[in-house]
Parts: C-alpha cells; sequence; structure tokens
C-alpha cells in the first residue's frame, strides 16, 4: 500500500454553523480519527518488525484550515485572495494541521504531508510529486487554482510605545494563577491595571495566595474564580459574574491549558481530548462570550509547537488558537495569538498548566531548559505591544517567538533534512552516519566481556545530556523515556546524538519503539552492533577455560605412534 489519504475532516461543520457541540464532534472526526489510524499504522509496523522507512504515507486533507497569512504563494500572481475563504476560514479544522505536524516529528517514516482546499487532481499531484521526484513540502494550500506554501520567514521587531491599559476597566486572565498567570498578572499591575479576573481550575495555592495578597496590596481588585474553560456553562456564570462586580471588561488572556507528555500511540481518545480541551474548547467558549463586547485586545498564547511540531508541547491546540486568532481579524475583532518559545523562571513553559505546577524533570534540568527559554522581561515586552496593536495590525495576529540563534534544531534535525517552514531562517548541517566514530574506535578496543556494559554507559550518558541532568547521573533504567521527562523533540534528538556516536542509522521511532533505557541498550547492543550477550560471554569463557582440558584428555588418548606422527606433522609445517 503506497498511501492513506485522510478526508474525514471536510465533513465537519460549516464556520457559521459551528457550537461548542459541534466543535466537538469535529474533533472527534477529524484528530480522533487520525489518532486511532496512527495507532493501528504504528502497531501493524511493529508487529512485522518494520524499523525502514515505510512505503505507505498518511496524507491529511482539509478544507480552508489555514489563512493564507501564512502561506507563500508559488505562482506569478500572489496577490489574488479568495475573500469567500477568508469569512469561512475552517476552524474546527485546524486542530488537525497541528497534529499533522506531530506526526511527522514523531511518525517521520508514515508522513506524506497536509494539503487544504485541493481539487481531486492537486492531491494526485502532491502525492505524485512526493513519490517520483521526493518532494519534500508537507504543507500545502490552494486557492483559486494557486498553489501556497508555508514558511516562517524573519519579521522586523515590533516598536513598544508602551501599552493602553486602563485603570477604570478590568481584565480577564485564565490561567491566571498559575506561575505565568501571576507573572502577567503582576506586569499589567505595575502598568497601571487596578482591576483583575483570575481564573484556575483549582483553589490558589500557597504561593499563589501569597502573590495575590501582594497584588491587592498594591491597590488592586482581585477577582479569584473557580472556572474550568473549557467548561461552557461555568465560564457563562463568570461572565455574569463579572458583569455584576467588576469594571467593564476589556481584555482578555487566555493562558489556561493542559499539558500531557505521552506520545501520540499511546493516547486514547479520552486522553487526548481532555489535553486540548481548555486550548480548543476554552477558546471557543471565550471567543463567542466575548464577540459583542468592545475588547481592546483578546490575546491567546500558543507555542511554537504550532509549527514545529511536538506534542508535549500542545501542538494541535495551539495550532486552534492560530487560526481563531485569524478568524476574529477576519471578523473585525480584536485577536492575536502568540506562539511563544519557552519563557525562564519557575521551570515553566508555554502554554502553561492551569495549577501552575511543574516537577523538576518535566523539561529536564536547568541546562537543557537554558537552551530554549526566554527571559520574562523581554516576553512580557512582546504581549504589551501586541496588547497596542491587536485591535488593527494585521502583522499582530500571530506572531512567533523563537530564538535568535536556531542551531539548537540541529540536536532535533541532525541528519534529517527540516521542514521546508523553516528554510528562510535555519538550514542544517548534514550529519550524515559516517560508519566510524572515536566512541565506535574506543568501544573496539575495549575487551569483549566489557563491551556491553560500556555501550550501556555511553547511551545513560547521551540520555543524560538530552535530558538536562549531570552525564554521570544513574537512572532508573526500567522507567519509560517519557516518565523521565522525554519529549518528542527529545526523542528525535537522542536518536541522532547516537546515531552520530554510533555511526550508523538509526530508525526514527528509535525511542518510541524501546522506550525504557533498558530496551534500547538491548536494542542497540544485540540489533546494531551485535555485542554478545553477557550469558554468551560466560559460555565463551567457560568452554575457552575447558579447551586446555579438553586438548589433553585428546591426547591421552593418542597412541605412541599417532603422538610422534603429529608431532613431526607440525614440525615440518
Amino acid at each position: 500500500m503506497q498511501g492513506i489519504i485522510h478526508l474525514w475532516s471536510l465533513d465537519a461543520t460549516e464556520p457559521h454553523e459551528l457550537t461548542t457541540e459541534t466543535l466537538g464532534q469535529a474533533q472527534i472526526l477529524g484528530c480522533g480519527s487520525v489518532l486511532h489510524l496512527l495507532r493501528t499504522l504504528s502497531w501493524v509496523r511493529t508487529k512485522q518488525n518494520r524499523i525502514a522507512e515505510s512505503s505507505t504515507k498518511l496524507w491529511l486533507v482539509s478544507r480552508n484550515a489555514v489563512g493564507l497569512e501564512r502561506m507563500q504563494a508559488q505562482s506569478p500572481d500572489s496577490s489574488r485572495q479568495d475573500s469567500s475563504t477568508r469569512d469561512s476560514l475552517a476552524i474546527a479544522q485546524a486542530p488537525l494541521w497541528g497534529l499533522g505536524k506531530v506526526i511527522a516529528l514523531e511518525h517521520a517514516e508514515l508522513w506524506g504531508g497536509m494539503i487544504d482546499n485541493p481539487e481531486v487532481a492537486d492531491v494526485l499531484v502532491e502525492i505524485g510529486a512526493a513519490i517520483v521526484s521526493g518532494e519534500k513540502e508537507d504543507q500545502v494550500a490552494y486557492r483559486d487554482g494557486q498553489r501556497y506554501v508555508a514558511r516562517l520567514v524573519k519579521s522586523d521587531p515590533l516598536a513598544f510605545d508602551g501599552t493602553s491599559l486602563s485603570t477604570e476597566n478590568s481584565y480577564l486572565i485564565t490561567g491566571g494563577l498559575g506561575t505565568l498567570g501571576l507573572k502577567v498578572a503582576r506586569w499589567m499591575i505595575d502598568q497601571g491595571v487596578r482591576y483583575l479576573v483570575l481564573t484556575g481550575r483549582g483553589v490558589p495555592s500557597i504561593e499563589a495566595q501569597r502573590r495575590l495578597d501582594q497584588l491587592e496590596e498594591a491597590g488592586a481588585t482581585i477577582m479569584v474564580a473557580n472556572a474550568d474553560v473549557s467548561d461552557g456553562a461555568r465560564m457563562t456564570r463568570l461572565f455574569q459574574e463579572i458583569e455584576e462586580k467588576m469594571p467593564s471588561l476589556r481584555g482578555v488572556i487566555h493562558a489556561a491549558g493542559v499539558l500531557d507528555k505521552e506520545i501520540l500511540t499511546k493516547q486514547d481518545w479520552g486522553r487526548f481530548r481532555r489535553a486540548i480541551a481548555a486550548k480548543v474548547e476554552g477558546s471557543w467558549h471565550l471567543h463567542t462570550l466575548t464577540r459583542a463586547m468592545p475588547l481592546d485586545f483578546f490575546v491567546c498564547f500558543s507555542s511554537t509547537a504550532s509549527l514545529l511540531g511536538g506534542l508535549r508541547l500542545g501542538s494541535d491546540a495551539a495550532a486552534f488558537m492560530d487560526t481563531l486568532a485569524h478568524l476574529r481579524h477576519f471578523m473585525g475583532l480584536p485577536g492575536s495569538s502568540i506562539d511563544w518559545t519557552m519563557w525562564a523562571d519557575d521551570g515553566m513553559s508555554l502554554p502553561s498548566q492551569e495549577d501552575g505546577k511543574f516537577e523538576d524533570n518535566d523539561w529536564g534540568g536547568s541546562d537543557k531548559l537554558a537552551e530554549y527559554t526566554m527571559a520574562p522581561g523581554i516576553g512580557l515586552r512582546i504581549l504589551g505591544t501586541l496588547m497596542r496593536k491587536a485591535d488593527t495590525a494585521a502583522d499582530a495576529v500571530q506572531v512567533v517567538v523563537l530564538p535568535k540563534d536556531l542551531s539548537y534544531l540541529q540536536g532535533f534535525y541532525g541528519d534529517r533534512i527540516p521542514p521546508p517552514l523553516l528554510s528562510e531562517l535555519y538550514r542544517s548541517e548534514s550529519v550524515q552516519p559516517s560508519g566510524s566514530s572515536d566512541f565506535m574506535e574506543e568501544l573496539e578496543k575495549i575487551p569483549v566481556e566489557k563491551k556491553r556494559d560500556h555501550l550501556a554507559t555511553h547511551i545513560q550518558s547521551q540520555l543524560n545530556r538530552v535530558l538536562g541532568f549531570a552525564p554521570s547521573q544513574t537512572m532508573d533504567l526500567q522507567k519509560g523515556f517519557f516518565d523521565l521527562g522525554m519529549d518528542s523533540l527529545m526523542a528525535v534528538e537522542i536518536k541522532n546524538r547516537l546515531q552520530t556516536s554510533l555511526g550508523c542509522k538509526l530508525p526514527t521511532t528509535l525511542a518510541f519503539k524501546y522506550s525504557t533505557p533498558s530496551l534500547l541498550i538491548d536494542y542497540i547492543a544485540t540489533q546494531i552492533l551485535a555485542l554478545e550477550s553477557p550469558e554468551g560471554i560466560v559460555t565463551e569463557s567457560k568452554r575457552a577455560a575447558n579447551e586446555p582440558e579438553e586438548i589433553l584428555n585428546k591426547v591421552k588418548r593418542l597412541s605412541e605412534e599417532d603422538l610422534e606422527a603429529l608431532i613431526d606433522e607440525k614440525v615440518r609445517f
């Protein structure tokens, strides 16, 4: 079988008829069916023990799921744009594009691409180009017969000219009881805001309450609401409470979310849906409840995972928020989505958990985190600029925040060519397995009975580096990688690191298929390097130790004539 074309998302409800219920149904139809399909394909490949590149590719087809502002025309006339497409941006299909980027990262061997709004002939052309010419474009959209591809380009820095926050109005921050939400709240108070509504799914922690007390001591009036943003009825009541108890609402910052570190093939639909509910359904509730309000800004805290993939970062849900910001802009409403890189301090990443609690190993150690993080001051300045521009500027609808130096991506892509999306910003240094490396030369000099232990130490060291721990730190060899703090991008990085140090090709699904240190060590030792097992080494040693005694017994059984003949033969030789 050459490929699978997924068309179910085309049956999603039209945007003007969308409700919370039909939005949920669309996620089952789109992401739910793809998740089931992916798990089935992965199971089949595992049963067949196939680690090579697959000839079966998965293609996802959508209709008007992306705005053309994010695409680049590949035709002489790039000025035309279908206004009917703008007005009917199919936001219910947007999470499918985020999910596709996760599949591209976690299961590159199965990935074909995503095509938006194609004719039948366009689909066949795209698939044919991928098969015949090795075309690598995996994010393509068609409008009025023109082909567009996705590119991330550098923009001029947005000028920071202060914020226009009001002292007389109130502002809502979802996820406001988490570390990041409280940081934003503190900044807004410093900018002169006096009325804030902060939501969370539980009561404030001791630390959160301490910070809330500090905000009130600074002269602010804080309404704390126990509210799950994905619960439409609860959010309706909350807005009624705001109307009754607080000054008029003039701005929304949606920072609530739930992160799930499990890989796609280990998730069922219930778990997947819970992880995206706050971002997908929550964003939709906020949109419908504020649609008639004269807001100054409506800002969604999205993630670079929306573009780069990475389930743990909420790629599918982030894609929904990005598209919602474009939809609001088309409707003449304020709307911005910020695809954040991770923020420094407090072990937080974007988007934030509602309870604000992250374990130390959630993102590895501090050394690993430092490669990605952004100083809070920089993030808050960007936020302030976008809040001021949110009601008018087209360039503020979706903004991606990445480190200036993207060389860290080399660890994720290794010898693989980065997605075309990044071709304007980053080019990978080609790293092909050389067949020889310093480590392999070192391993050759190790006695056979010690090779496996030496390999195990090397693999643990590489795992520690990727996870951000000290190279010599011990780890539970039976514990799953994703319980140790690994995410999708780290899984790609460990595959690339080991591939380079071992000088041989490794499967893209390495960390997913061999998901504990013990399984990984055993696979590389036996299947890749063909090292003797400990049992084999012991047996060989015993056999070698017994050889002199066996030879002596044979000699004793020889007659004197046979022994003399044997000695004469050896001497002549």
